[in-house]
């Protein structure tokens, strides 16, 4: 059984951490609308058909600013130190996890970075129908089999992992170089200037962590509980890099799930 990190354990104080669990990165942000996300087909099968979104620790991103911030400082004031040390980035890598898509609709340019394979597709959804019905309280958790495997290793002394922060927005891009940025800049959540083509939208998942836990779990859910995933509008872009038969085989898949709908890349005529 997959262990648990985040669950209803019924009492008051978890209660009310939950409800504010998932907010924005900036309160006077306006965030609304279409979001994308490029990937391959087993990620779309995993979120449509096992109802769950992968999240990946920053430590495998090739960005080695992710984790960072510009005083080499951490992500909260009151998380700063662990048994009096500050925590180093590296380790700040492998606690945040981010789920990241594209603010607003399909770009040549995004299928040029993360999708010439010409078995990628897209998950398009609208930003306010995913926060409604799969990030409402109640609504979902996270997990990981490999934290199952830890905790039932005798010669571990991992105790449970627990939620630290969970937010989302748009990314900010600043120039680095001439490092004339803000310096209130949180962790994961800004990059430079040189990504700025990619209009980010990130969940950020912080996990809270005490020194004797795993981390860095390539294998970190979020899981829609409720049958969320029912009520979502979901669209399946097929690669415009993608064979003619590509598209029906992907259509005959998901013919069966009445809210999801598959349709070619308006990029398509040109690799035709």
């Amino acid at each position: 059984m997959e262990n648990i990190l985040l669950e209803q354990l019924g009492h008051s104080d978890f209660q009310n951490m939950k409800k504010e669990i998932l907010k924005k990165f900036k309160k006077h942000d306006k965030v609304s609308g279409e979001i994308t996300r490029f990937t391959q087909l087993d990620n779309v099968l995993d979120f449509v058909l096992n109802h769950q979104l992968h999240f990946s620790p920053l430590s495998i991103f090739p960005d080695h600013t992710e984790g960072k911030s510009l005083k080499q400082a951490t992500l909260l004031g009151n998380e700063k130190e662990i048994n009096g040390q500050e925590i180093p980035h590296y380790i700040r890598r492998e606690i945040l996890y981010a789920s990241c898509w594209h603010f607003g609709d399909e770009k040549l340019y995004m299928w040029d970075i993360y999708g010439r394979d010409k078995n990628c597709l897209a998950i398009q959804l609208n930003l306010d129908n995913l926060l409604e019905n799969v990030f409402a309280p109640g609504n979902f958790l996270f997990s990981s089999k490999n934290l199952d495997e830890g905790f039932n290793n005798k010669d571990s002394n991992a105790e449970k992992v627990e939620i630290s922060s969970f937010h989302f927005g748009k990314l900010e891009y600043v120039d680095l170089v001439k490092k004339t940025v803000k310096s209130n800049l949180y962790i994961g959540r800004f990059k430079d200037k040189a990504f700025e083509h990619e209009k980010e939208l990130r969940f950020l998942f912080r996990q809270n962590y005490k020194g004797n836990q795993p981390v860095g779990l390539k294998d970190l859910k979020c899981r829609f509980l409720k049958n969320a995933e029912q009520n979502l509008n979901v669209k399946v872009i097929i690669s415009p890099y993608a064979q003619k038969n590509y598209l029906e085989f992907i259509t005959k898949a998901f013919q069966e799930y009445k809210n999801i709908e598959v349709i070619a890349s308006k990029f398509t005529t040109l690799f035709r």
